[in-house]
């Protein structure tokens, strides 16, 4: 599984947090700048956001990500 951020303005929190399957933390990480992304095997591991909310009350916060899955398949079964 792919997850990109595409943009952030105004975003405090949105921490993606990766676990193995028992739940202990693997990585924890924010992405910040457009096209940063994370790559997982989500046969494998689990993941999770945290809340994102504003900056600056006064202004709506932004955190776009693109997320796309994939599966593999061997020339023999397509």
């Amino acid at each position: 599984m792919m997850m990109m951020l595409v943009h952030r303005e105004n975003a405090q929190g949105g921490q993606t947090i990766i676990s193995d399957p028992e739940g202990n933390s693997i990585r924890e990480s924010t992405l910040e700048e457009p096209l940063e992304m994370l790559l997982v095997n989500d046969e494998r591991v689990r993941h999770a956001v945290t809340p994102v909310g504003p900056l600056d009350k006064t202004r709506p916060a932004t955190r776009d990500v693109l997320v796309a899955t994939y599966r593999y398949k061997l020339a023999a079964e397509m």
